[in-house]
C-alpha cells in the first residue's frame, strides 16, 4: 500500500509538470495610430504574473500558457488600454500587431525644444504640430503662446510679454514683416490671424532680449516658417466657429513648389454668451497663398500673398451686471438702442529673391507692400438703472431690487475712417565662417 501511494503521488507531479511546460511565445509589435513604435508599453497575461514591456521600436516576446485562451492586456501612459483573447497551441509561435489609440481625455502640454537655433539668445523654438492638439477660440498659432504669456481676453490672438502692449509685439513669415489691423479695439471685433497654421513648419519666439537682425527694438519677435512642399496633398477642416481649407504641392518639374489656404470663421455663438445680449454677426474671411520658385542652386524666387476680409455688425439690446459685498449688493442693468458695424479690409504683398553665391554665403533681397481700408461706426444710445439688491435670506424678494438708486443715459458714437499704405525695401545677408556667424541687413 505504501508502494502504490508513492506511485501515484509521481504520476500526479509528472502530469503538473507536463502541464506547467504546455507554453507559447507571442511575440510583436506595438504602435500609436500613426504607426509609430511605442516604447515602455506594458505587456501581460490577465490573471497571471507574466509580463514584459516593448523595446524602443515598439517590439516584445511574451511566453503565454497553451492550449487555453488567455486575455492579453497592453496599457501605456496617456493612451486606451486594450485586450485581446488569443488561443495559441502548445509550441507555437505567433505574431502580432497592436495598435493604440491615445487617450482623448487627456491633453499633451505644449513641447518646447530649443534645438535648431540653440545658438540664438533669447529663441524658444515651439512644435506648430500641438495647434491641432489644443483646445482654443483662437483660430491660430498665437494660441500656444498663452500658454506662457499674460492675456486676459479668450477672443484675441493678440498676447503682452513682459508689460508691453498687445501692439508691441513684431511678426515674420519667411522673412516678411507683416501687420494686424489698427482700429481693432476688442477681441469680438478681431479676425483671424495672418498666420495661417496648414501651411506652417516652424515656430520660433524671442521674447525682450531678441537678436538686432529684427530690427526694430519691441517686446517680443514671432518669427514664422511656412512650409516648401515636396508632394502633393491638401487638408479641410470644419467647426462651428468656420472651417479651413488648403492645397499644396510642387510643378515645373518640382522646382515650383506652391500653398493656397483659405479660411472663414465666426464667433457668433461664442459672443452670444457674452455679458450684453444682442444681435451679434461676425464675418472673417482670409485667402493667403506661398510660392517658391528655384532657378537653380544659386537663386530662388518667394512670393507671399495674403487678403483679409473682416466685418463686425453688432446690435446690442440689454446686460445686466452684479457688484457688491454680501451683505450689500447692486445691479446695474442697460438697455440699448443702436448698432455698431466694423469693416476691415487688408490685403499684404512680398518678393523676395534669394542668391547664395556660395556654400558660406547668402544674400537676399525683399520687397513687400501692405495696405489696409479700415472703418469703425457705432451710434449706440444706452439707458442704465442702478438699483440696491436685497442681500436678506428670508426675504421673498430676495436677489431683485429692493429700491432704485439713480438712472442715466450714455451715448456712444463714432466714425472712425483709416486707410493705411506701408511699402518696405530689405537686404539681408548672412556668412558662415565656421566658429562665427555674421548677418548684416539695411531696411527701407
Amino acid at each position: 500500500m505504501k508502494y502504490l501511494g508513492f506511485l501515484l503521488l509521481l504520476l500526479l507531479t509528472g502530469y503538473t509538470l507536463f502541464a506547467q511546460n504546455e507554453s507559447a511565445m507571442l511575440k510583436g509589435r506595438v504602435t500609436d495610430e500613426n504607426n509609430i513604435p511605442l516604447e515602455f508599453v506594458s505587456v501581460s497575461v490577465k490573471g497571471e504574473t507574466q509580463g514584459t514591456k516593448t523595446s524602443i521600436d515598439g517590439q516584445f516576446v511574451l511566453m503565454v500558457s497553451a492550449n487555453r485562451t488567455v486575455q492579453i492586456v497592453f496599457t501605456y501612459v496617456g493612451f486606451e488600454s486594450k485586450i485581446i483573447n488569443k488561443r495559441i497551441e502548445n509550441g507555437e509561435t505567433y505574431n502580432l500587431t497592436v495598435s493604440i489609440n491615445r487617450n482623448t481625455r487627456q491633453k499633451d502640454g505644449v513641447t518646447i525644444t530649443d534645438k535648431s537655433k540653440r545658438n540664438e539668445a533669447g529663441n524658444i523654438a515651439i512644435n506648430p504640430k500641438k495647434y491641432y492638439e489644443m483646445d482654443s477660440t483662437v483660430q491660430g498659432i498665437e494660441g500656444l503662446l498663452k500658454i506662457f504669456l499674460s492675456n486676459n481676453n479668450e477672443l484675441t490672438s493678440q498676447y503682452n510679454v513682459r508689460g508691453g502692449n498687445f501692439d508691441e509685439n513684431l511678426v515674420y513669415i519667411n522673412d516678411f514683416e507683416v501687420y494686424r489691423p489698427f482700429l481693432v479695439r476688442s477681441g469680438q471685433q478681431e479676425g483671424l490671424s495672418i498666420i495661417n497654421p496648414d501651411l506652417v513648419s516652424g515656430v520660433n519666439f524671442s521674447t525682450g532680449g531678441f537678436q538686432s537682425k529684427y530690427g526694430d527694438k519691441m517686446s517680443s519677435v514671432l518669427d514664422i516658417t511656412y512650409k516648401r512642399p515636396k508632394e502633393f496633398a491638401g487638408s479641410v477642416s470644419l467647426s462651428m466657429l468656420g472651417l479651413a481649407a488648403h492645397l499644396e504641392g510642387t510643378a515645373v518639374r518640382k522646382r515650383l513648389s506652391y500653398m493656397v489656404g483659405a479660411r472663414q470663421k465666426s464667433n457668433q455663438y461664442l459672443l452670444q454668451s457674452q455679458q450684453t445680449k444682442g444681435v451679434y454677426n461676425p464675418t472673417f474671411t482670409d485667402i493667403q497663398a506661398y510660392l517658391n520658385y528655384q532657378f537653380d542652386t544659386d537663386w530662388q524666387v518667394d512670393v507671399f500673398a495674403n487678403y483679409a476680409r473682416n466685418r463686425f455688425d453688432f446690435q446690442p439690446e440689454n446686460s445686466t451686471q452684479s457688484f457688491g459685498l454680501i451683505n450689500k449688493a447692486f445691479q446695474l442693468r442697460m438697455f440699448y438702442d443702436g448698432a455698431e458695424t466694423d469693416k476691415f479690409d487688408s490685403r499684404y504683398g512680398g518678393v523676395s529673391v534669394t542668391h547664395t553665391p556660395n556654400p558660406k554665403t547668402t544674400l537676399k533681397l525683399i520687397a513687400s507692400g501692405f495696405q489696409t481700408r479700415e472703418s469703425e461706426t457705432y451710434d449706440i444710445l444706452g439707458e442704465y438703472l442702478l438699483g440696491e439688491l436685497e442681500t436678506d435670506l428670508g426675504k421673498e424678494n430676495f436677489g431683485d431690487v429692493k429700491y432704485a438708486l439713480g438712472t442715466g443715459v450714455i451715448h456712444n458714437y463714432a466714425r472712425n475712417y483709416l486707410n493705411v499704405n506701408v511699402g518696405n525695401i530689405a537686404h539681408k545677408g548672412f556668412y558662415d565662417a565656421g566658429k562665427h556667424f555674421l548677418l548684416w541687413g539695411l531696411n527701407a
